[in-house]
């Protein structure tokens, strides 16, 4: 039996340019509409204006000429054109040490601080783009700022006392986010001094990110997961009972030990291994450690010299290259991981002298340390203070008071104050 032909077969419908720009927008609408739906709109439309009726192939045809980015961008918008349309630079590299991503996480597991408090602790992290290794990280409890990035920035560059971690080397590169400390005046003169160019992913589209990403991925289901305290929707799933060093030990071990040597992909290759490549490959590096930490150092607000030295966090930092200036406004340099000797510069950023404080010069006490030291000498004292009022109210209460006899008259006082003969 011969299928039966249509009647517009072989014929081609023209209609006017308004007609087709008609179809265009009732399909750019959102939520879309159906093609059905829009033919019946256009032929009650045109049924209106007593114009001829398009056939429904007609319609189909019109509304599939529009341009797939026009159709996503006008019913799902800018995000989802973005990602599905913008050309996409990726940041790769083909040499050790050309791009290094740095970036932050709020780690998913709850471990115990000084005080016995649970908390979750922030990680810092630096990686080579090109092999994925990790060239070095900073674990705090306190919410990342630039002197976390500088000190996971200054593990990351300087050669480390750890075999199997001879990761080392000035990056040619930066790519991190918009986030303060990464965009703050202590890391871009880090990055100027060193001749690093500094990257930052546009606002809101942090792609080509996906490495680090995958890494934080890889420490929660490797590590985290396993551990007592891990978090499960903010909340520990279990006890936790690791302290923060014996998680930060494990972390370290996790890293250094298993990650930076676990062969994967194609290649079948370590991130260690392809990092060092054949073996030839040399870093750039600092012209010293001495140089490295002066620019990874905290920079602290100007100060005056006094007559006993230089007061910092409640501590007295004093040098007998001081004596001579006396009076003068510096600046100081800190490792806030040890607070034992301070670098003290002139206003015009010269090189004055290193300062110690006598009071801790034999230990290496950390600002962390120092503030929770603090916090406990005056919780301490509160202590005391509560127990003392504590006690008088207890003696009041137990001491009999003598009954006041309203017979007998109020003697007054008698005035101290000098009369004159015509007062």
């Amino acid at each position: 039996m011969e299928r039966k032909k249509r009647s517009d077969e072989n014929k081609h419908q023209v209609f006017s340019e308004s007609l087709v720009e008609l179809v265009k927008a009732f399909t750019l609408q959102k939520p879309p509409m159906t093609i059905s739906n829009i033919h019946r709109r256009i032929q009650t439309i045109c049924k209106k204006d007593s114009l001829p009726s398009p056939s429904y192939h007609w319609v189909y045809q019109q509304a599939k000429a529009i341009s797939p980015h026009l159709l996503i961008l006008a019913q799902k918008g800018s995000k989802a054109y973005k990602q599905q349309f913008e050309l996409l630079f990726r940041h790769d590299s083909n040499t050790s040490n050309d791009i290094w991503q740095a970036d932050h996480t709020l780690l998913d597991i709850w471990v115990l601080n000084e005080k016995k408090e649970i908390i979750r602790p922030w990680l810092s992290i630096v990686l080579d783009d090109f092999s994925r290794v990790v060239c070095g990280y900073y674990l705090s409890e306190n919410t990342p700022d630039a002197t976390h990035t500088a000190l996971a920035l200054r593990q990351a560059i300087w050669k480390k006392n750890r075999q199997g971690w001879s990761i080392c080397g000035i990056p040619q590169k930066l790519y991190t986010d918009n986030g303060g400390d990464f965009i703050s005046e202590h890391i871009l003169q880090v990055c100027i001094k060193l001749k690093i160019e500094l990257i930052h992913s546009l606002p809101g589209n942090p792609r080509g990110r996906g490495k680090i990403e995958r890494f934080f991925l890889t420490v929660n289901e490797g590590l985290l997961q396993t551990l007592d305290g891990y978090s499960v929707g903010g909340k520990p799933s279990s006890p936790p009972t690791l302290t923060m060093k014996e998680f930060e030990t494990q972390l370290s071990e996790f890293i250094v030990d298993k990650y930076n040597h676990q062969a994967t992909g194609k290649d079948h290759l370590s991130p260690f291994q392809r990092w060092q490549g054949d073996g030839s490959f040399l870093p750039q590096m600092p012209s010293s450690l001495e140089d490295l930490d002066d620019l990874m150092m905290h920079i602290d607000k100007g100060r005056r010299i006094q007559r006993d030295g230089i007061h910092f966090m409640n501590l007295r930092y004093g040098s007998i290259t001081l004596v001579a200036f006396v009076g003068e406004q510096v600046t100081i340099r800190y490792d806030p991981r040890d607070l034992a000797e301070i670098k003290v510069y002139f206003t015009d950023g010269a090189f004055l002298c290193k300062a110690v404080c006598q009071d801790i010069a034999d230990l290496t006490i950390s600002l962390r340390e120092l503030l929770s030291a603090r916090k406990a000498v005056k919780k301490a004292l509160d202590g005391q203070v509560k127990d003392s009022k504590h006690l008088l109210r207890s003696f009041i209460a137990t001491t009999p008071q003598k009954p006041i006899d309203i017979s007998e008259p109020i003697q007054k006082s008698k005035s101290t104050l000098k009369m004159y003969a015509n007062d």
